[in-house]
């Protein structure tokens, strides 16, 4: 469906169906770099994709860029 940035430069490509949720792109995401998808964060335009949200009402097109925010177990760690 379309490729996934990280840091300005594609990491990622997941193929949805529009009756997806965006919980299955993340978890294609898991499986081809690693991150899980508790740790995710999914952007498209200026909106924050929710893992329940659905992809043919999120009004997001096919090879459009979403931007993925990968959040760290480490913040606020000693």
């Amino acid at each position: 469906m379309t490729a996934v940035d990280w840091g300005g430069e594609p990491k990622a490509h997941i193929v949805v169906r529009p009756c997806d949720t965006v919980r299955v792109g993340m978890e294609q995401i898991h499986e081809e770099i690693g991150v899980a998808p508790r740790l995710q964060r999914l952007v498209c335009g200026e909106r924050q994709l929710k893992e329940q949200d659905v992809w043919s009402e999120l009004n997001v097109h096919q090879n459009e860029k979403l931007q993925l925010t990968v959040i760290t177990d480490e913040v606020g760690a000693n």
